[in-house]
């Protein structure tokens, strides 16, 4: 899971008031009834640590927790995405990712 997609899910988990552990990746943001005010708030938090801009008009594609993190992650210009952690896989191995 690369960062973006953690800080996500931690977000979420503090805008909603839930366990992080019952986000999963797949779980849409309507299941976890993120409604607009919600998803821009998370938006701003995410542009905010990651010095990222996040086009409104990109927000209402975003379906899912994964989708966020890897929209958010897209939306780095190459030089920031350079200054951004790196996914790993299970075993701690990078997998390259954007760049």
């Amino acid at each position: 899971m690369n960062p973006i997609a953690e800080e996500c899910i931690a977000l979420i988990a503090k805008q909603k008031s839930i366990s992080p552990g019952q986000i999963r990746l797949d779980s849409t943001l309507e299941e976890l009834s993120l409604d607009s005010l919600d998803r821009v708030s998370i938006a701003f938090d995410l542009e905010e640590k990651y010095d990222i801009e996040i086009p409104e008009e990109k927000l209402g594609q975003i379906k899912t927790v994964k989708r966020h993190g890897d929209r958010d992650r897209r939306s780095c210009a190459p030089e920031e995405r350079q200054n951004l952690p790196q996914p790993h896989d299970a075993r701690g191995h990078h997998r390259g990712g954007l760049r």
